[in-house]
């Protein structure tokens, strides 16, 4: 933030790195040649959130990479589940540049909604099912998210809704590479 701040103005914001040399040693120390490698491609910048994402599913495809309660899911497992739901967003006709609402609370669908969205090159719009009804509608609405994808029942009006139940089985969207300036 402080390089933002306070640096070069003309600077792109993607162009700061994340993390400073120490950081960077830590890092490179703790996890070794494999981690490392991941380290030295976040910080070689030009790769979208999507393009790191499937970076760590090359590197470390059997890791844990998401637990919520007493289940896990791997790399490998999120990454299958996200390009499911991407299957279906695509199909439903989300593209890059789209907004999507997202209908989900903390847990699975959350996370693998929020990568299918961006692997489609679409903006997603976190809706949270605590929000009233017509709150949610006013944010769908004033959005102009062009899909709702729902994790839950009692979703507020929409008309095109894709649901994230099945993300465990289904047809895979094929990995495409999404703009660095869109994920």
């Amino acid at each position: 933030l402080e390089e933002l701040a306070f640096g070069d103005l003309d600077r792109l914001a993607g162009s700061v790195p994340l993390m400073g040399a120490d950081e960077r040693r830590v890092l490179l120390e703790k996890f070794g040649n494999a981690g490392g490698a991941a380290v030295e491609l976040a910080g070689a910048g030009g790769l979208s959130l999507v393009g790191l994402f499937d970076c760590s599913c090359e590197l470390f495809p059997d890791r844990v990479a998401l637990s919520f309660g007493e289940r896990e899911l791997t790399y490998r497992e999120l990454d299958a589940a996200s390009r499911r739901v991407a299957h279906r967003l695509s199909v439903a006709g989300v593209g890059a540049g789209d907004m999507v609402g997202l209908w989900a609370g903390p847990g699975f669908e959350l996370v693998i909604g929020m990568l299918a969205v961006l692997r489609v090159g679409a903006a997603y719009v976190p809706v949270s099912p605590e929000l009233p009804t017509e709150r949610a509608e006013h944010v769908l609405a004033d959005s102009g998210a062009v899909v709702l994808l729902s994790a839950g029942r009692g979703w507020p009006e929409h008309p095109n809704v894709v649901l994230l139940e099945g993300w465990e089985s289904g047809p895979l969207a094929p990995v495409v590479p999404v703009a660095d300036d869109s994920a």
